[in-house]
């Protein structure tokens, strides 16, 4: 399965991003390369989760180059896809990669390391955080890697972890530049439940320990 097959299917189909994760995870683990490549191209894809964020160009230069990569698709025509497919594409690659970190390794690997797990959670959310924040596509992408990574990351690191979530909630999401309403408002929404709650709930899909 290719990751633009990948992110078809969790885009119509949020919860499959586990299982896919699950595949990938232990691929990994036997075959290093193969999650080398994987990562490349999900950074190719979408390369604010290395996190990258492509300089901007001057104002008479090409703005089309700035859009591919920015991970932009275009039409036939030079049309670029509407916004809402943009963000919906990029909402399926983020939810898949924070289902990787996330990800329970497989029954009887005991003693094996997991080959991209909730540190590397960790030191995305950190690193996008030390970023200028972009509109729409930042709230978007730290909206669905919480959604997927943030019931483990806080059972992992617990109040350092909180720590970070009250500096995303205090001085991040207030720097959000403006753009369309709903990124913003789904953080919004994520931040404030979870603040309330005092919790993050288990994300629907995932695959239990020693499940396979």
């Amino acid at each position: 399965m290719s990751v633009h097959q990948a992110d078809l299917l969790i885009s119509n189909n949020p919860p499959c991003a586990f299982p896919i994760a699950s595949v990938i995870v232990a691929l990994w683990q036997k075959y290093p390369d193969f999650g080398r490549l994987l990562l490349a191209v999900l950074f190719r894809e979408c390369p604010f989760l290395a996190p990258f964020y492509p300089a901007q160009p001057e104002p008479d230069q090409d703005q089309v180059d700035y859009r591919r990569s920015l991970g932009y698709r275009f039409g036939p025509d030079g049309t670029p896809e509407r916004q809402i497919v943009y963000l919906k594409r990029m909402a399926a690659l983020a939810r898949l990669y924070g289902a990787i970190v996330a990800s329970n390794l497989r029954k009887g690997t005991a003693g094996l390391a997991h080959p991209h797990g909730l540190e590397f959670g960790w030191r995305w959310i950190c690193a996008v955080l030390n970023l200028t924040p972009l509109a729409d596509i930042c709230a978007t992408l730290l909206t669905e890697v919480l959604l997927m990574a943030g019931h483990r990351m806080w059972h992992c690191y617990g109040d350092q972890f909180v720590k970070v979530l009250r500096v995303l909630y205090e001085k991040y999401v207030p720097m959000l530049p403006k753009g369309e309403a709903w990124p913003k408002a789904r953080l919004d929404r994520l931040l404030l439940k979870i603040k309330v709650e005092g919790r993050i709930e288990t994300p629907i899909g995932m695959v239990g320990e020693g499940f396979w």
